[in-house]
């Protein structure tokens, strides 16, 4: 059966992108891992593979602007042929095959015209491909700017949002279905189009608040067998682990304790996974990414740091990998280098839990009925009150807390390397 290659989620901000090139022509052999495409967003350029081996099968070329799950080729099997035609998202009012056939090639032809529009957009006058990123191309769209007619100012001459804003002189841009128009009267500093990863951004934290039924568990925890801990370890590798190394790994370890929260809706189902994979919300340039710690439970809270540090770094330098930002099953967000205490994180669609966590500060506390001061943090559990209910939250914050003042169990996680 024909493997279809599909655009992939590249994480929770990230929901289209553009076909920048086939990395092999159509009809070579390819093998499964084997890199086929690179994807360009707003984010970074992702290689995408081939999910089975076989013969490759171009559906949609070069500048194609692409959607999650939308289909971009296929991979064959030995004198397997491609899928002719591609079935409608809504199907026609009419049960006859004439008319579902010529629905079907309605839909090809227009398909067929989006692309050639968009290579034609694309293309230089030589036939060369033109560097933009894809905000560049919607807004140069939205505007009616041919993109042969910029200079990119970006890395290697990439055209990016400032060259086509500088080309139309920042006109007013279309605003989204959905936004209403408010009239301002105040002095205006600044008009930022409401596009690209913010738009993105907007539309997934819609999608989760419209989705779930988010509620927020909160819990201040001591953190003094936690700070010595990792003084420890930094000592021992000669490297300043990041808190979010422990906080990956007690998340990890909790939600083998309590496994309802590891778990996704699909349709009329609860699916509980049995891999613990956790992403770590990261800031970069313009945005949000979430690159994910893959098999969390079972790595040492040394090389979960090591691969925090690389995971941000490519982040950063917008050159994440399609498999840094896949498969995460839960998510940490950490604003307590920022100064902040406490907070309300957002769900991560479709994931169920997402773990704050607040600056680690000396405060005082009781302690036997003596009071002294301390080192505690706030920690905020959000999580998806359809899939469990409070009480087995509160357990999973709980086997947190426990992981942090356990100082056996905290001196066996740093000893393990």
């Amino acid at each position: 059966m024909a493997a279809p290659i599909t655009m992939p989620s590249f994480g929770m901000y990230t929901a289209d992108g553009t076909l920048v090139s086939w990395l092999h022509p159509a009809g070579t052999a390819v093998k499964e891992g084997q890199p086929v495409l690179e994807i360009e967003t707003e984010k970074a350029t992702h290689e995408v593979p081939a999910p089975a081996s076989g013969k490759l099968h171009h559906v949609l070329s070069a500048g194609a602007e692409l959607k999650e799950q939308m289909i971009i080729g296929y991979v064959l099997g030995e004198g397997e042929k491609a899928p002719v035609t591609v079935e409608t998202r809504t199907p026609a009012k009419s049960g006859s095959a004439s008319d579902t056939g010529s629905s079907r090639r309605k839909e090809a032809q227009i398909s067929s015209g989006k692309s050639q529009s968009l290579l034609t957009s694309a293309a230089t006058g030589d036939g060369g491909w033109i560097k933009a990123s894809p905000l560049a191309r919607r807004l140069a769209s939205e505007r009616g700017i041919q993109l042969t007619s910029l200079r990119g100012s970006g890395p290697g001459g990439r055209i990016v949002e400032a060259d086509v804003l500088a080309a139309a002189g920042r006109a007013p841009v279309a605003v989204p279905a959905g936004n209403p128009v408010i009239p301002i009267s105040w002095r205006v500093r600044e008009r930022i189009p409401f596009t690209g990863i913010r738009r993105i951004i907007a539309g997934r934290l819609k999608q989760s608040q419209s989705a779930a039924v988010s509620l927020t568990l909160q819990r201040e925890v001591w953190a003094k067998q936690l700070t010595e801990a990792r003084a420890e370890l930094n000592h021992k590798t000669g490297a300043s682990v990041p808190f979010d190394a422990f906080f990956v790994k007690f998340l990890a370890l909790a939600l083998r304790e309590r496994p309802e929260l590891n778990a996704v809706i699909s349709g009329d189902e609860l699916v509980l996974l049995d891999e613990v994979n956790i992403g770590f919300a990261c800031s970069v340039p313009g945005g949000l990414s979430v690159p994910v710690i893959h098999g969390a439970d079972k790595l040492s809270i040394a090389e979960i740091g090591k691969r925090i540090r690389e995971l941000a770094e490519r982040a950063r330098a917008g050159q994440s990998k399609a498999a840094d930002l896949e498969g995460g099953t839960a998510t940490i967000t950490n604003l307590g280098g920022f100064g902040v205490d406490g907070f309300t994180p957002v769900l991560n669609p479709p994931q169920s839990s997402i773990l704050g966590i607040g600056r680690i500060l000396p405060r005082p506390v009781s302690d036997s009925g003596i009071i002294r001061v301390l080192p505690t943090v706030w920690l905020s559990l959000t999580f998806d009150h359809r899939v469990t209910d409070g009480v087995p939250a509160a357990q999973l914050l709980d086997a947190i807390a426990r992981q942090m003042n356990d100082e056996r169990h905290l001196q066996s996680l740093i000893e393990t390397r």
